[in-house]
């Protein structure tokens, strides 16, 4: 399964186009687009439909590689963006938790390694003060 970043990339390159381009286009600062295409950050929802329109991709493409890979204009109503918007903000919010559980492990594993080398540091103080 690929990535943002990688589908990011894969649109940039089918399209020859660099993030300055991109920025041009959408107004994505392009230090941001950068990191988009590193891998380092996900997009805002506003930055995913930006992005998409600019590549022709549809956002839903952009965040989790659908079947859809071609921008589609939306037909008349507003129910179909509004569906659309939802959907994407639900992958976005399903992302977000995930990778912020996953950093609350890591925090929590770090607490746990800085209180055990406090308790090392402590047993050798108070071996050192016995001698």
């Amino acid at each position: 399964m690929s990535s943002f970043a990688e589908r990011l990339n894969q649109a940039m390159h089918k399209k020859t186009c660099k993030a300055v381009d991109v920025t041009k286009a959408t107004g994505v600062i392009a230090s941001v687009i950068s990191r988009y295409r590193s891998g380092q950050h996900q997009p805002t929802i506003s930055n995913v439909f930006a992005i998409a329109k600019y590549l022709k991709v549809s956002p839903e493409w952009l965040l989790n590689g659908s079947d859809a890979p071609e921008w589609t204009k939306p037909s008349q109503g507003t129910l179909w963006d509004k569906d659309k918007i939802i959907g994407v903000q639900e992958e976005l919010i399903k992302k977000f938790k995930q990778e912020n559980e996953e950093l609350r492990q890591k925090v929590k594993e770090l607490e746990e390694a800085k209180a055990k080398s406090k308790e090392r540091q402590a047993k050798k103080r108070g071996q050192r003060n016995k001698k």
